[in-house]
């Protein structure tokens, strides 16, 4: 408890003292001693009695500097404060607010400090939360309102108490309360212009220093008391910060994160149980609904139907429902308190399982004991004991759906404590901090990788896995958790898997090898997990499911083992071949995607890595997704129409990504498609090569991007000589890696010359370079184009910067650049030069 200043001063000395003051006119005195009254009222805890006898002569006191007239003449006016107590009360008033405000300006920057302190990291245990500004602020607030202790709520109080003193007073007719706000008005707009702080600013720090909060509702805890230089604020912190930054080391924030991202896959695969038996539920109530049931207006049969129903929204829209509560009007008050919700947790699972248990039980009576009835009584054909059998049996059915549930979400709360959404929240929260904490120690962070085919299909395997389990009515308890276990592993592979990936889009050989060797362990306890799976298959009796009909689960595990068998030895190999096949297989086949879209990007993945494969380079996804990229592009793969899906692109892209040499032999037909001589009219194309080589300025002297260009089109002159005796497959894909060698030749060349040059030569090479394009889009473009679609989009690009009317237009650029004008534009050139020694002469 902080020290009380008027300890040893009698309630009855201080009033004295305060009225002494007030006689002598020291005012500022005055005001400073009325505000120590209340700041020993809160140092006392509110619970000294003499610090509460002497607020209550403070409050007494001020009533008293506002006397208000008495007897006929009050009645005339009111409660008007007498005329001769008004100057010295404006003083007061003047007082009061300067000492406040002056108060809330310095809490305020105090704060604004706090606030930079700790955004630059400066303040012990905050390293994390710096970069979340709503977070800094409500600590920097609660800093200041730990260094003033009780201070700032005796401001708020004292202030409070000369406003309430004025209530129902007036002077000269007006409002007391309305003259002291003016006061104060006047009071912080002196002060604003004198520091020049904005209103809005002023408003901010007053909001907030008039906000006690005490509950520390972000969970930092506020150590008391002086602090030693650079000695942390606070006696504890968040619990998701604390378990954080107990982390001494990578290992053990990997580790931290690893069980955290378990944590949150184990709800996700929890869910996805959970939506199987939703499956199951749906089918069960058409079944319900399709029974010829004579007392469908019966309250058991109506209740069992809206609980059926209600569980069919876990996942979607569920609302939590009291068991109890059966009539309609309770449940319609109760669903408008209730929010939905789209998580599955356990609580949720549980009481939409009771909710059919509570409804069950009548229902299943009453159709047992009429089917029992119609059985004795020999009316086994008639129309109303089938149905008395079907309802049996469905309610049947219904109750193994139910206790399926039930169990599943037993042995999820059991390996997850409780399995609380709370959990899942706490997991995400905590993931974001050990983020922040990698960033803030230089430690690597690995990349977000996406789910790719591979990730795909084993999600698809557990998706069969449990939507089977949950139609063939297998709980959890019976298979001994075999599957339960097999699901864990896989997800721990997923995540493995991925890291991986990540590893190897960073090029980090050694990061890979160490996640590789997790995965040849996590890859035993699949095996071991997947041994027991079949072993629980043949040893219990086969049941058929209720939608699925007969259960293939060991042909599941089957395809799910040899995909992992044949995606762990790939991945074990190291070396740059091996990867760059792994790569390709990852991408191909079953692999390859189930969209058109997926399939278009994974065509040039394969296309992309085979191709730096060749070209011996070091792997790398980076380097190969770099390249995929400009593949999509220059091969036009998303718009190619031979995808076109209304015209049969869908067939033509399962069969060129069923396997990977299906995806290579593709790069060919979609490199000739695009590229290819059309019509066979080589002989014209290598003439028009021919003329352009003889027209272009020589390469003497010249760029390394023009001799290539050069070079280029010299190539493609020559390629009848080059392609004689190839097949005509073999000459086809040659002409059209001549086309793609020119296009590329060109691209590189106007690279930063789009613009027009001023020199001849200059403006000569740029519209050479774009004969050639004219020449390869004249004999690549397909029927009823004006131009090729590739070439098209590289004549465009160029135009951006150049801003060319003839660049912009098709039939304008097919007609304008080609052989014939470079030639003619040859011959002026070579006709230009002979004229000038003639010239000269003439001169002389």
């Amino acid at each position: 408890m902080a020290d009380i200043k008027f300890k040893d001063v009698t309630p009855e000395q201080f009033a004295l003292n305060l009225r002494q003051l007030k006689d002598e006119g020291k005012v500022n005195e005055l005001v400073d001693m009325i505000y120590e009254a209340h700041e020993d009222y809160y140092n006392g805890g509110m619970g000294d009695e003499g610090a509460n006898a002497r607020l209550s002569e403070t409050e007494k006191f001020l009533k008293e500097l506002s006397p208000v007239k008495e007897g006929e003449e009050s009645k005339k006016e009111g409660k008007e404060i007498n005329p001769e107590n008004v100057a010295f009360l404006n003083q007061i008033m003047q007082a009061f607010s300067e000492k406040y405000y002056n108060a809330v300006y310095d809490a305020g920057s105090r704060r604004d400090a706090y606030v930079e302190q700790i955004k630059r990291g400066k303040v012990k245990g905050t390293e994390l939360v710096k970069d979340e500004p709503k977070t800094v602020r409500k600590i920097a607030h609660d800093l200041v309102m730990r260094d003033d202790g009780v201070a700032s709520d005796a401001y708020v109080h004292f202030y409070r108490t000369l406003n309430n003193s004025l209530e129902g007073k007036s002077i000269n007719g007006k409002k007391a309360q309305e003259i002291n706000v003016e006061t104060s008005e006047r009071v912080y707009k002196s002060i604003e212009e004198k520091k020049g702080i904005s209103h809005e600013k002023t408003l901010d720090y007053t909001e907030e220093f008039e906000n006690r909060d005490y509950h520390n509702s972000l969970g930092f805890r506020y150590k008391q008391g002086e602090l030693a230089p650079g000695e942390s604020p606070f006696a504890d912190l968040p619990k998701h910060l604390k378990v954080v930054q107990s982390c001494k080391s990578a290992e053990e924030l990997e580790a931290l994160e690893d069980s955290l991202n378990a944590l949150l896959d184990q709800h996700d695969h929890y869910e996805k149980q959970i939506k199987s038996t939703v499956k199951v539920a749906n089918h069960l109530l058409k079944e319900f609904d399709s029974i010829d049931w004579p007392d469908k207006e019966t309250l058991a049969y109506k209740d069992l139907r809206y609980c059926l129903e209600h569980f069919t929204h876990l996942g979607k829209d569920y609302k939590y429902e009291s068991v109890e509560i059966i009539s309609d009007k309770n449940r319609e008050v109760e669903a408008k308190l209730v929010k939905p919700e789209k998580q599955i947790y356990p609580a949720s699972a549980q009481n939409a399982a009771a909710l059919i248990d509570r409804s069950l039980r009548e229902m299943f009576d009453n159709a047992a004991d009429k089917y029992e009835d119609l059985k004795e009584k020999g009316m086994t054909d008639s129309s109303e004991f089938k149905a008395a059998e079907k309802m049996v049996k469905t309610m049947q059915n219904i109750f193994q759906m139910k206790e399926n549930a039930e169990k599943i979400t037993e042995a999820y709360a059991k390996a997850n404590d409780g399995g609380n959404l709370s959990k899942v929240e706490d997991a995400n929260l905590k993931l974001k901090y050990i983020e922040k904490a990698k960033k803030l120690n230089k430690l690597t962070i690995l990349p977000k990788v996406g789910d790719d085919a591979y990730i795909r299909s084993i999600d698809d395997s557990l998706k069969k896995l449990s939507d089977s389990l949950a139609d063939c009515n297998v709980k959890p308890d019976e298979s001994k958790d075999s599957y339960e276990k097999l699901a864990a592993s896989l997800m721990e592979h997923k995540r493995i898997y991925k890291k991986i990936r990540a590893a190897e889009s960073l090029s980090d050989d050694k990061l890979k090898e160490k996640y590789t060797k997790q995965l040849a362990t996590n890859a035993s306890a699949i095996k071991k997990a997947v041994k027991n799976c079949k072993s629980f298959e043949k040893s219990t009796e086969k049941t058929e499911g209720l939608i699925a009909g007969e259960s293939n689960r060991i042909g599941t595990l089957d395809e799910l083992s040899e995909n992992l068998e044949s995606t762990v030895s790939i991945l074990k190999n190291s070396a740059a071949e091996v990867s760059f096949d792994k790569y390709i297989r990852l991408h191909s086949g079953k692999y390859s995607g189930k969209t058109v879209g997926e399939k278009k990007t994974n065509i040039a993945k394969v296309i992309a890595a085979y191709s730096l494969k060749k070209e011996g380079k070091k792997f790398s996804v980076k380097d190969i997704h770099k390249a995929a990229n400009e593949i999509e592009e220059f091969y036009c793969i998303k718009t190619n129409p031979d995808y076109d899906t209304k015209k049969g692109g869908k067939e033509r892209l399962m069969d060129a990504t069923k396997d990977e040499k299906s995806m290579i032999r593709e790069a060919v037909n979609i490199r000739v498609g695009l590229y290819g001589i059309k019509n066979g009219k080589y002989d014209d194309f290598v003439r028009d090569m021919n003329t352009l080589k003889d027209s272009m300025r020589t390469s003497k002297g010249r760029s390394n991007e023009y001799t290539a260009l050069c070079n280029a089109i010299k190539e493609a002159s020559e390629m009848n000589e080059k392609t004689a005796g190839m097949t005509e497959e073999q000459k086809a894909d040659a002409f059209a890696n001549a086309n793609i060698k020119v296009v590329m030749a060109v691209q590189k060349y106007v690279k930063g010359k789009e613009t027009v040059r001023i020199q001849d030569k200059g403006n000569d090479a740029f519209a050479n370079s774009m004969d050639a394009l004219s020449i390869v889009s004249k004999y690549t473009r397909h029927e009823g184009k004006a131009m090729n679609e590739s070439v098209i989009k590289v004549v465009n690009k160029i135009n951006e910067v150049r801003k060319d009317n003839i660049l912009s237009d098709a039939n304008r650029f097919a007609k304008g650049y080609g052989a014939e004008r470079a030639k003619m534009a040859h011959d002026r050139r070579m006709a230009a030069e002979k004229s000038k020694p003639k010239a000269r002469e003439n001169v002389r």
